[in-house]
């Protein structure tokens, strides 16, 4: 098993338009936008992951999330 210091991580910023928009009684989303994680240990393994922004719910921004990974 990899140590943490063999982990390879990079990560890319996305964001969907939805097909159907979600209502709620915060709002109205459209769109979607995260962030999707690559974890590589040094045998060949990859680990995924998604940091899901939700602005209606108070969590931090893209940016933000960004800047934290």
């Amino acid at each position: 098993m990899a140590s943490c210091s063999e982990f390879c991580v990079s990560f890319k910023s996305y964001q969907r338009k939805l097909k159907t928009p979600l209502k709620m009684s915060r709002g109205t989303i459209d769109s979607r936008e995260g962030v999707i994680v690559c974890l590589e240990d040094g045998q060949g393994g990859r680990f995924y992951g998604e940091a899901l922004i939700l602005p209606h719910f108070g969590t931090e921004s893209l940016e933000q999330a960004c800047l934290f990974l």
